[in-house]
């Protein structure tokens, strides 16, 4: 019976290789946790171990003489990665990381890319651009709460950033200044994931 599957030959192809990284990433070093296509075409995935994984795309690889993607090891010293996400501002080619801390860390993928080392290669020596810690609650004698891990970023066109935490709040972040501008809270528990509305809603 013939397939009535919408989407396009070009986004199948771009499942089938997100498959494969994970695929390959699992079996490198633990199981992949996020994954997310940036700007260029290029795969990011995070995985149990702290490590990002970097797939670029098929004409990146072969300029690079590459046939491997590259990883950041121990990207998340706090733990595994649970969410991947690409600040929407056009031209840059940076990641945002976050996982089993409060830590959220901006890196170079460039940068990185530009290095050439591959994914088998020792710990990396790159450091993140910046790194922004999600608030921790203030008790009534100024106790602070456990640290929150952090499941979920998104971002918006106007270079804000959002991380659903532990918490049960949503931490608003301006990446240009780097710091935590507002909180949206009145969940009652855990904050798994966060999204927005697209501008035309």
């Amino acid at each position: 019976k013939e397939s009535t599957f919408p989407h396009s030959t070009r986004y199948l192809a771009r499942i089938f290789v997100d498959g494969e990284a994970r695929r390959r990433s699992m079996s490198a070093s633990g199981g992949v946790l996020s994954s997310a296509f940036g700007p260029s075409g290029a795969l990011v995935c995070g995985n149990t171990e702290g490590d990002i994984a970097i797939w670029p795309t098929l004409t990146a690889q072969k300029a690079a003489n590459s046939k491997s993607g590259y990883r950041i090891k121990g990207a998340h010293p706090g733990g595994p990665i649970y969410a991947v996400a690409f600040p929407d501002e056009k031209g840059k080619p940076e990641l945002l990381a976050t996982g089993g801390d409060e830590e959220i860390r901006l890196w170079d993928l460039k940068a990185v890319i530009e290095d050439g080392s591959p994914s088998s290669s020792p710990p990396s020596p790159h450091k993140p651009l910046c790194i922004l810690r999600n608030p921790q609650k203030k008790g009534t004698r100024q106790f602070t709460s456990p640290v929150a891990e952090t499941n979920g970023l998104v971002s918006t066109r106007d270079g804000t950033m959002y991380a659903a935490s532990g918490d049960g709040n949503v931490y608003g972040w301006d990446l240009a200044t780097q710091k935590c501008v507002s909180t949206l809270s009145g969940h009652a528990d855990t904050v798994y994931c966060v999204t927005t509305a697209p501008a035309t809603v």
